[in-house]
């Protein structure tokens, strides 16, 4: 049942990051902007009680950047610092991102 809901969750991504419907599907908010769409999305993230990092967190960890971006990171999930901040990418792992980029 919980991976029904992420890969859901997966695709609803996919399709507001590309505009392009998964499975074929006609989207189901197209009258919403893409900003809408996002902020739904953080909404659904901040709710979403389908792992255990629900348990422990003091923030979600949504991301942000354009919405027109060539290219995106996914982290596994947020450690610390990015918990703490509720920022990605801003403790040890975000370190070595930097370095590597």
């Amino acid at each position: 049942m919980h991976e029904q809901k992420l890969h859901k969750l997966v695709n609803d991504l996919q399709e507001i990051l590309t505009g392009i419907p998964s499975h074929g599907e006609t989207p189901q908010s197209e009258e919403l902007s893409r900003e809408d769409l996002l902020a739904d999305l953080q909404e659904r993230i901040g709710t979403c009680r389908l792992c255990s990092l629900c348990e422990g967190r003091t923030c979600t960890v949504p991301g942000y950047g354009p919405l027109d971006a060539k290219v995106m990171v996914i982290g596994e999930g947020p450690g610390a610092e990015e918990d703490r901040q509720g920022l990605p990418f801003v403790g040890a792992a975000g370190q070595y991102l930097d370095k590597w980029f």
